[in-house]
């Protein structure tokens, strides 16, 4: 009968012993859209720029969490961006893209860079 199907105790020893070997490898993300910039360059961008907000780990302190993972799965890299360069309008986070008072402009480089570091806090592997 359709949704009646049952796991035997082998079959959930399997799936667990199967999930304990790929946590103990290496991640390896699909990204949500292409994102050349490169976390470990983000990482210093972020905690000068992001962290007073966002918090050192990204856990939100005045504004939004950003080391969560259903918006790491929700949000592609493409969203990120914008949102990083343009801001948000009706809220504290500023345009990075442009600058505003006070606020320095960064590179598309450096602000790719912050994507790619964001994003590898990542742990939800995403199919297509």
């Amino acid at each position: 009968v359709y949704g009646q199907e049952r796991l035997s105790r082998e079959e959930i020893g399997n799936v667990v012993g199967f999930m304990r070997a790929s946590a103990a490898r290496p991640l390896t993300y699909v990204y949500q859209g292409s994102n050349p910039g490169t976390a470990a360059s983000g990482a210093a961008i972020f905690r000068e720029r992001c962290s007073e907000c966002h918090g050192i780990d990204g856990e939100g302190v005045k504004a939004p969490a950003l080391n969560n993972q259903e918006f790491l799965s929700a949000a592609s890299n493409g969203y990120m961006m914008a949102t990083v360069t343009l801001g948000r309008r009706g809220t504290a986070m500023p345009s990075w893209g442009y600058g505003q008072e006070g606020i320095p402009a960064l590179s598309a480089a450096e602000r790719q860079d912050v994507v790619a570091y964001v994003r590898s806090w990542q742990r939800i592997r995403i199919k297509f």
